[in-house]
Formats: structure tokens, sequence, C-alpha cells
């Protein structure tokens, strides 16, 4: 296996655990929702090998970005703000409620945005 260029690898690095952290994504989070392998994201992250342009797509879609904010090299990333992971929070709630609960939680939402 080719070592990947090391300042695109690191580039790539850099911008996977930026938006990992951002949507309070770990490893094993990659894993179970991509099914990626453990030692395959660990590699990635330490600039041991490079993603597939089908594995940073795959990426992209999944943290709701382009391929280029993984792959380039942007300005700083803005800092990650409580309010980010305060919705992470939200959704990770969100996901283990039932339709009703969750209708009752728009509900009350839609209260506090009308005040």
């Amino acid at each position: 296996m080719e070592k990947p260029n090391r300042k695109k690898c690191m580039i790539f690095s850099k911008n996977l655990r930026y938006y990992m952290n951002l949507h309070g994504r770990r490893r094993d989070d990659l894993v179970k929702d991509l099914g990626f392998k453990y030692s395959t994201i660990c590699n990635w992250l330490s600039c041991y090998s490079y993603a597939s342009k089908e594995r940073i797509e795959k990426l992209a879609n999944y943290f709701g970005i382009s391929t280029y904010q993984l792959t380039e090299n942007e300005n700083e990333q803005p800092p990650i703000h409580s309010s980010f992971k305060k919705r992470k929070q939200l959704n990770d709630i969100f996901t283990h409620l039932t339709d009703d609960q969750i209708d009752v939680l728009l509900s009350v939402a839609e209260q506090f945005k009308e005040k």
C-alpha cells in the first residue's frame, strides 16, 4: 500500500477530527453508523492511510458537508460552541423517542418559538 501524501493526509485528519467533535461523534459511532472498521478510522486520524473517494463522500453525507470541507485546508475552523453539543444531545434523545413523544416535544418547541 502506498503511503499517502503527508500534507493531504494531515488536512483530512484535522478536518475529520473537527467534524467528529462538532457533531459529538466518536470513532465507535462511525463504525456503527457507517460500517467502517475501527482500525481504518484510527489510520485516517493518524495519517497512516487516506480514505477513498467513496468513503470521503460517505463521511461528507454523514456530517452534512461537502467533500471539500473534509479534504481541503480551509481557514481555521470555528470553535465548537456548546449550542452544537446541546443540539447533538437533543438529536440523540430524539432517536429513542416514539412518534407520539416527538409530537409532544414539537408542540412544546413551537410554543417557545412563538414567544
